[in-house]
């Protein structure tokens, strides 16, 4: 797989249209708490999608999983829902909820579950601090993207804050988060 890097922390990867902001490493780490053999019964949830690139990459090694990406599109609306219509034609079983995550939480309710959630939506404190509510809500493994990233130092403190979770592994700006009661 050819990637291209390019400046401001852009990646593209072969055969996914639009640009991802995460890095094949920190796909790599999305990848590893999926299992290979998973199918559509393994739900992802991304609350921050944007173009669905990042999606697409690990779509790609773990092709079976069912993927729903949730997103605002605040950012290059036209861009962003372009691409990922195009990365949708690829591979059917992404989707998107265009809303907040408590928007889809209110929305789905009780049957609201996910194998692993990715939080890279909001990028300020409140923000992150809600996706993660919401995250540990649905799921037991989540995956936060720009922590540690000068420019949103929110992402840090509500990591570092966010009660009954402990960071597990961590990839370039990506950390694994699980319930501090797990092993």
């Amino acid at each position: 797989m050819s990637l291209l890097f390019h400046q401001h922390r852009m990646w593209t990867h072969h055969d996914v249209a639009g640009y991802s902001l995460m890095s094949p490493e920190e796909c790599e780490l999305i990848a590893s708490q999926i299992p290979e053999n998973a199918g559509p019964e393994f739900r992802v949830l991304e609350i921050g999608t944007y173009n669905g690139a990042s999606a697409a990459h690990v779509l790609s090694k773990r092709p079976r999983i069912s993927w729903l990406g949730i997103d605002i599109f605040r950012a290059e609306p036209a861009f962003a829902t372009m691409c990922f219509l195009a990365n949708r034609a690829k591979h059917k079983n992404l989707n998107c909820f265009i809303g907040s995550a408590r928007q889809w939480l209110a929305w789905q309710g009780p049957a609201a579950r996910a194998d692993l959630v990715i939080v890279d939506g909001g990028h300020s404190e409140a923000e992150c601090r809600d996706d993660l509510d919401v995250a540990s809500q649905v799921s037991t493994t989540i995956i936060c993207h720009d922590y540690g990233v000068r420019c949103f130092p929110g992402i840090v403190k509500a990591v570092d804050e966010f009660p009954g979770w402990r960071i597990v592994e961590r990839e370039r700006s990506a950390v694994l988060l699980q319930p501090e009661a797990m092993p």
